[in-house]
């Protein structure tokens, strides 16, 4: 019998703000908002609804890659499908639903160690609780105890297989080169064994020194090698080929080819990888060619025959064991010419030397409220799945050594909080790339400065020994000098305290004006009192506001004030310890020196009354200051727009008689016209997508366009128009006869008269889904429903526009009445 298993592991480093809890903006991953939504477009999603093609490269099937593949998603990235991608997320559990149907109670998702560190480089107690968490947050997730743990790099040593085994964990994978030697089960003699000699079609029994045991699966190294950096994806065919060649062709027994890679690689690193792995699995399965397994079915039916002893302290991604990330091995992802990693060794010792510190601190101050902080910490997960005020009472009630009071909550919470960034900041990606000052190293720098403000509001200062050890970790940008300065330019700007959250919000209010400006999750805001005067350009506001952190739940309540110079000028002070009836005075005051008009007077009471520390626009948080400004550019354009109309129609007989006479226009005629033809071409697509408009208006400013030869600008457009195709469909998901299936055809039509070939994947998925949900309905109503026959036409049209053969195993030439076989 003949099984084939292939395992993808899916992860991005966390990339939250250790403050805000929220990713901010990634200009690396432009068009996306971020790197987490980037991969999610380019794999995850095409992975939940991977096209197989047919009939002239049509669309024959969308199918759910996740229900064939075995697969682990790192617990992080779930959390943040969650948030942003709860649908992605209902995907995959459903998929592992169905895994289970398959095949006997087993699931194709296996758990992940929580926050992806090193395991073998991590203390016994973090190891303990980055697999507690891991189990429980997957449990959480899936309904279901795992069989199997994914270790972050597949970094494995001894103690950490003893921790998988004291939780239950049946087995792991790992690359061949991590075993040793091998033996059958009930002999003694050992055969020492490589990469290439290691039968990877077994399953193998590691006994460990605790007398547990775990299971160990070593993946096709070659297989996944070609898959991860060959080539394999760019053709299913081959694929499947090369799957096939790796069964042994006289074998008498059971075997089972398997791989392992990052699951990115299905998309994201190979783009259309997702299809080549989606025709695997179901050539294979349609053709009878292998049964497709995942590792605890395999292990049920199979279990293992020989047993095994692995080679300490190695990984799949490191040829010297761990040292990647905790040395200058020579691993690196291809930096420039002369660059080294000198900077992984006292960047892991200062990050060890901050880890002992905390723990600690966590000790002395945790039993004081505790009756076991280190039980405490591994139930804390608990809490972040479910941050309720509830959640919170229920967790302190079982762990605390008394009735706590609020603030001896409040230091419970700060503790662990503490704990929880201490974990992350040893998150393998700070080690994995080439410079000290890249994307993922300062994020674990972030996590430890976020570590370290808590540790000082639990009473240890830490940051000056932090900084003196990261003076010790040397950047290869002469610019960039160390890990101290990479800290005080790159990581620090970052932090948001109360008080500048408070000026965020008042800033965005005075300058947006009845726009609701987002509150960063990790935040509640309630203004509890608020007046603004304004005069011509310029405004002033006046106000308290309350602050609570959702995960701490602190609180504390600020008075703030906006002086508006002009359109983005601002200059805002905000003060913890301005109250009662001394805030009336200081408002009443300020106010009425504005009504005279007198700005310099204005910011003079400021300097008394709240001090010489200020906030201005450039202190808004990345987003909110985008979206700011770009509000305020916007007047501006508008007012440029009218003058280049003043300017375009005082020279409108000039610039035709030019046109006339072949002269090419002088630029600034062409930046005029350029500029209005788009502004126009803008408010025309709006038009058309919100009001249904028929198009003339379009067509008027596509001779435009032609008659002063001015290029388009078609992203923006394109992704309205794409946004606006997707909306349609999703209504059709609610109700398929009401919906308008012919506005949908129209912006079709529109993207063909532009020239435009937009990113049609969610039109696709959204109209697989409506065909999954209502098409059977419709085709059985159609014969005595006019409505229903009509609205199946309009789908049949829009199927194909939308690249469709057959949906629903129907192909779309059967739809009409009395051609149905």
């Amino acid at each position: 019998m003949r099984y084939v298993c292939i395992h993808g592991h899916f992860y991005q480093p966390p990339r939250e703000n250790p403050w805000l809890d929220e990713v901010e903006v990634q200009d690396s991953a432009a068009p996306y908002h971020d790197w987490n939504a980037r991969v999610t477009a380019e794999c995850y999603w095409p992975n939940a609804a991977a096209r197989l093609l047919g009939h002239g490269d049509r669309i024959t099937a969308i199918v759910n890659n996740y229900a064939g593949l075995s697969f682990n998603i790192g617990p992080t990235l779930c959390a943040w499908f969650a948030r942003h991608e709860p649908d992605l997320l209902e995907q995959i559990i459903a998929a592992d639903r169905l895994s289970r149907e398959r095949h006997a109670g087993h699931g194709n998702a296996l758990a992940q160690a929580y926050g992806h560190a090193i395991l073998p480089l991590a203390n016994a107690r973090d190891k303990a609780t980055q697999v507690c968490w891991g189990i429980r947050e997957f449990v959480s997730r899936f309904g279901r105890q795992p069989e199997g743990m994914w270790l972050p790099e597949t970094a494995v040593d001894t103690p950490t297989l003893e921790v998988l085994a004291t939780y239950n964990i049946a087995f792991t994978i790992l690359a061949p080169h991590q075993a040793r030697r091998v033996r059958p089960i009930g002999q003694t003699a050992w055969t020492n064994v490589n990469a290439e000699q290691l039968d990877t079609s077994l399953p193998y029994l590691c006994r460990l020194s605790s007398g547990k045991q775990i299971v160990l699966f070593f993946y096709h190294a070659t297989l996944a090698h070609e898959v991860a950096f060959g080539g394999l994806l760019n053709s299913g065919d081959r694929f499947v080929e090369r799957l096939l060649a790796a069964f042994a062709p006289d074998a008498q027994i059971p075997q089972l080819v398997h791989l392992a890679t990052d699951g990115e690689s299905y998309g994201h690193h190979h783009r259309f990888g997702e299809m080549a792995l989606a025709f695997a699995l179901d050539e294979i399965e349609r053709g009878g060619l292998a049964r497709l397994t995942n590792y605890g079915e395999y292990l049920a039916l199979y279990p293992p025959r020989w047993e095994v002893e692995i080679v300490k302290n190695t990984s799949w991604s490191c040829a010297h064991g761990v040292e990647r990330w905790r040395a200058d091995c020579g691993c690196h992802v291809g930096g420039q010419p002369g660059w080294s990693q000198q900077w992984r060794a006292p960047l892991r010792a200062a990050l060890d030397w901050l880890g002992n510190q905390i723990d600690q601190l966590f000790i002395r101050r945790g039993s004081r409220v505790l009756s076991d902080p280190w039980a405490a910490r591994d139930d804390y997960i608990e809490v972040l799945l479910n941050h309720t005020p509830e959640q919170v009472e229920e967790f302190c009630a079982r762990h605390a050594r008394k009735a706590l009071t609020p603030s001896e909550k409040g230091l419970v919470l700060k503790l662990l909080e503490m704990q929880r960034h201490r974990l992350l900041m040893f998150t393998s990606c700070g080690w994995f790339f080439d410079e000290l000052s890249g994307l993922e190293t300062t994020q674990i720098l972030g996590y430890a400065a976020r570590a370290v403000e808590l540790a000082a509001e639990c009473g240890l200062e830490l940051e000056t020994g932090l900084v003196e050890h990261l003076r010790q970790a040397h950047s290869n940008l002469p610019d960039r000098g160390d890990g101290a300065q990479v800290y005080a330019r790159q990581v620090k700007p970052a932090r948001v305290d109360f008080p500048r959250t408070v000026a965020n919000q008042a800033i965005c209010a005075i300058l947006e004006q009845a726009q609701s400006c987002p509150v960063p999750t990790a935040f509640t805001l309630t203004r509890t009192d608020y007046e603004e005067d304004t005069y011509g350009t310029t405004a002033l506001s006046v106000g308290r506001m309350t602050v609570a952190s959702r995960l701490t739940l602190e609180t504390n309540e600020y008075a703030f004030t906006v002086l508006k110079f002009t359109g983005h000028d601002v200059h805002c002070v905000v003060s913890e310890t301005l109250i009662g009836a001394e805030y009336a005075q200081v408002k009443n005051d300020l106010l009425q020196t504005f009504a005279r008009h007198s700005l310099s007077e204005v910011v003079r009471a400021l300097d008394r009354a709240f001090g010489e520390v200020y906030y201005t626009a450039k202190d808004l948080l990345l987003e909110d200051r985008r979206r700011v400004l770009a509000r305020v550019s916007e007047g501006v354009l508008e007012h440029l727009e009218e003058a280049y109309r003043q300017l375009y129609r005082e020279n409108q007989r000039l610039m035709e008689y030019l046109r006339e006479l072949d002269v090419p226009l002088p630029q600034g005629f062409s930046l005029a016209a350029g500029f209005l033809v788009n502004r126009a071409f803008a408010r025309a697509v709006t038009n058309l997508v919100q009001k249904g408009n028929d198009g003339e208006e379009l067509d008027e400013i596509l001779a435009e366009t032609r008659k002063w030869q001015v290029p388009l600008e078609m992203k923006e457009v394109e992704d309205m128009m794409r946004l606006a195709l997707e909306g349609r469909l999703a209504s059709l998901l609610v109700d398929p006869l009401s919906a308008d299936v012919p506005a949908a055809l129209r912006l079709l039509d529109v993207f063909d008269r532009l020239s435009l070939t937009p990113n049609l994947w969610q039109a696709q998925t959204l109209f697989a889904r409506v065909c999954q949900r209502h098409l059977r309905s419709l085709l059985s109503r159609r014969a005595h429903e006019e409505k229903a026959a009509q609205q199946v036409s309009l789908l049949r049209r829009l199927g194909e526009r939308l690249g469709f053969y057959a949906v629903e195993g129907i192909p779309l030439d059967e739809w009409e009445l009395n051609q149905t076989k």
